[in-house]
């Protein structure tokens, strides 16, 4: 029986003739995996590829294994006033960004997200292996990254570094809360890309160091605390203490102020 009109019949498939210019040689096998150093430098080259631009791209780190906040799973799944870590972050992005991307280790479980998944890199453990490897998962103009734990975060934060990116025209602006660099809450140009990518490539597993090398635009105390939350969008979350005191935190944000009258009283 001849197979239906438009559709493919396995059991056809090579019993005619050899097209012109083939053979009837299998096909070769999948490409072997690039060497870690190249996936590094691959990934840098990919700002520059063929896919279409997203303008602001935003990118969650949720790679941390949450062992100092203990419960024996992902930094990502604990959760601060009903939500977890990753929808906090997720959330926080979203109004920002175009497109949402989530970097974690091969393996590594998350909770259900809407943002696209990316692994870190191979055999390149570690947050600047993640930033890698989501930055260079597509063209961007302009990139936020988030870390899950700060939870605190605000969208009026991060915007604001995001303007001062476009008027700035440094290779990123980085928030140093105290002094202390926050690499993992910053905002990136497309030319960090290459730049990170190369520091990895060549061993590099400290994402302060390595973007210290793009001689970034750093924000201190007195621009940061002009914004809404001042420092304390940079709080972070690393032990069941700090997630409590976080949880305080948005509680007494919620709560309203009393009429001035009721104080009076």
């Amino acid at each position: 029986m001849e197979p239906a009109a438009g559709h493919l019949d396995a059991s056809h498939l090579g019993a005619g003739p050899a097209l012109l210019g083939t053979s009837r040689r299998p096909l070769p096998p999948e490409p072997a995996p690039l060497p870690p150093r190249r996936a590094a430098r691959e990934c840098g080259r990919q700002a520059a590829g063929v896919l279409s631009v997203t303008q602001v791209l935003g990118v969650v780190l949720a790679g941390g294994r949450g062992r100092r906040l203990g419960g024996g799973e992902p930094k990502a799944w604990a959760r601060l006033a009903g939500r977890t870590l990753l929808e906090r972050a997720v959330g926080t992005l979203g109004p920002l960004c175009d497109r949402l991307v989530v970097a974690a280790p091969p393996g590594l479980e998350l909770p259900p997200s809407p943002a696209a998944r990316v692994d870190d890199l191979p055999d390149s453990e570690g947050p600047l292996s993640g930033l890698v490897a989501a930055l260079g998962s597509r063209p961007f103009g302009s990139a936020i990254v988030l870390g899950v734990d700060f939870p605190l975060m605000r969208p009026v934060m991060l915007d604001y570094l995001l303007r001062r990116l476009a008027t700035e025209g440094a290779a990123a602006v980085v928030p140093a809360p105290g002094g202390v660099w926050q690499p993992l809450a910053a905002v990136y140009d497309p030319r960090a890309v290459p730049a990170l990518a190369g520091r990895l490539a060549a061993g590099e597993r400290s994402v302060t160091a390595a973007v210290r090398t793009l001689a970034p635009l750093v924000v201190a105390d007195g621009d940061l605390e002009g914004i809404e939350g001042g420092l304390e969008n940079f709080f972070n979350v690393n032990t069941p203490r700090d997630l409590a005191e976080a949880e305080f935190r948005l509680r007494s944000r919620a709560t309203p102020e009393p009429a001035r009258s009721e104080r009076a009283r």
